[in-house]
C-alpha cells in the first residue's frame, strides 16, 4: 500500500506534479517487479486511486484503514500533509493510516521522505497536519527513517523526469 495525500504535489524540474501521478507510477513500477521474466509479479500494490468503491456499509475512510491493516508492507510518502478528515474530526486520512499500522505491526511501515509542505492558513486542515507532523516525531524509528532517507529521497525526486 502508498499512504500519501494524493492532491500534493511537489517539483520536479520546475514542474508541479500530483503526488497521484507518482503513486500511479510507483504502483506501476512496484506491480512490474518479478523474480524473473514470465513469472507473475511479487507484489500487488493498493492505492485508493484505483480502488473499486466500498461497499454500502463502508466508508472511504474505513475502507483505507482496512487496507493499510492488511497490508503487507505501508510505504508513507511522507510531507507533513494529512489529508483529508472525516465528519470534521481533527485528524487527516493519512495519520489514522499511519497511526493503525504502527499500533500494531510497525516493522510493515516505511517512510519516503518528501520536500514538507507549507503549512495550511488556520483552520482544521492546519489542526490536521500540525497533529500528524507531532504525531511522525513521536514514532523514533519512522522519524529515525525519515531523516536517513532524506539524501535518498533527494535523488529520487531528481530522478521523477524520467518518468514523465
Amino acid at each position: 500500500m502508498i499512504s500519501s495525500r494524493c492532491k500534493a504535489t511537489i517539483t520536479d524540474k520546475g514542474k508541479s506534479v500530483l503526488l497521484s501521478e507518482l503513486r500511479k507510477l510507483l504502483k506501476k513500477d512496484i506491480e512490474a517487479l518479478t523474480l524473473s521474466a514470465g513469472q507473475n509479479p511479487l507484489f500487488d500494490c493498493w492505492i485508493n486511486e484505483d480502488s473499486a468503491g466500498s461497499p454500502l456499509n463502508e466508508t472511504w475512510w474505513e475502507r483505507c484503514l482496512a487496507e493499510a491493516k492488511q497490508a503487507d508492507l505501508v510505504l508513507v510518502l511522507y510531507n507533513g500533509e494529512s489529508a483529508g478528515a472525516i465528519k470534521k474530526e481533527p485528524m487527516g486520512i493519512c495519520h489514522a493510516e499511519l497511526e493503525a499500522v504502527l499500533a500494531t505491526q510497525s516493522k510493515k511501515v516505511r517512510g519516503i521522505p518528501l520536500p514538507l509542505a507549507k503549512l495550511p492558513k488556520p483552520g482544521l486542515q492546519r489542526t490536521c497536519d500540525e497533529a500528524f507532523r507531532a504525531y511522525v516525531t513521536t514514532w523514533t524509528s519512522l522519524d529515525h527513517q525519515l531523516t536517513r532517507a532524506r539524501s535518498w529521497s533527494s535523488e529520487f525526486i531528481r530522478n521523477l523526469g524520467t518518468h514523465w
